[in-house]
């Protein structure tokens, strides 16, 4: 009886973490990145099309962006903040639905998603998500068109 316990919680955790890799934001990118690839060498997205939940506008921050700076940008207070990380924050209506943080790490190869931008920060309405898309090893750049 307690092996069919274990075995039960374990295939709820394994259920949980995979579903909840399917709304990373970088897997999300990646995903819709190869359907493009596969079909232009010049692939656009459109974020207001692809994310899997109701947004209305998003913020990039640098990591040169401090807390009470990205405070100031979204007119409220951030909970979710860890500092030296680059971070992408979906709000809708002035609430965070969504929020990406990356960190780097000098001994591991670079992964995942880039915005490719000299702009410590930056706001898209979903009226005007649309990003180039190129990808370049193992990282995915993000240019805002």
């Amino acid at each position: 009886m307690k092996n069919v316990k274990e075995v039960f919680v374990l295939s709820l955790l394994l259920f949980f973490s995979a579903c909840s890799n399917l709304n990373d934001f970088d897997n999300i990118i990646e995903r819709e990145f190869d359907k493009c690839s596969k079909q232009s060498s010049n692939c656009l997205l459109d974020l207001s099309n692809i994310m899997n939940f109701e947004w209305d506008t998003m913020y990039y921050f640098s990591r040169a962006n401090s807390l009470e700076e990205i405070n100031e940008y979204i007119s409220f207070n951030y909970e979710q903040f860890v500092d030296i990380g680059d971070r992408v924050i979906f709000l809708k209506n002035k609430k965070v639905v969504y929020h990406q943080d990356w960190f780097p790490n000098l001994s591991d190869e670079p992964v995942g998603v880039i915005f490719d931008t000299d702009l410590k920060v930056f706001k898209v309405d979903k009226s005007n998500a649309k990003f180039k898309a190129e990808k370049k090893g193992n990282l995915l750049y993000l240019k805002k068109l």
